[in-house]
């Protein structure tokens, strides 16, 4: 199991990845697309994707399926998410 030094370390490894927790966390109750994240952190739709699929591994976000579509939102019930909301 690893330890929350360790989690804290996987989650924000990456400027996309604090980008993205950064404005998921400006509207919590938004369900988000991942082309519109990367509209507006300025990013390529294909660097948020795989940022987004591992934060879903690590349960800081999870996905909303709506017909083909991806919605993704945070997860309120990770230990870091409810520090800050």
């Amino acid at each position: 199991m690893q330890t929350k030094i360790e989690e804290l370390s996987k989650i924000f490894d990456t400027e996309t990845k604090r980008k993205i927790i950064h404005l998921l966390m400006t509207l919590p109750e938004k369900e988000w697309y991942g082309s519109e994240m990367a509209l507006k952190i300025k990013v390529t739709p294909a660097s948020v994707y795989q940022q987004i699929d591992d934060l879903i591994k690590q349960n800081v976000l999870f996905e909303i399926k709506k017909g083909r579509m991806r919605f993704f939102k945070l997860n309120y019930d990770h230990w870091l998410i409810k520090q800050f909301l």
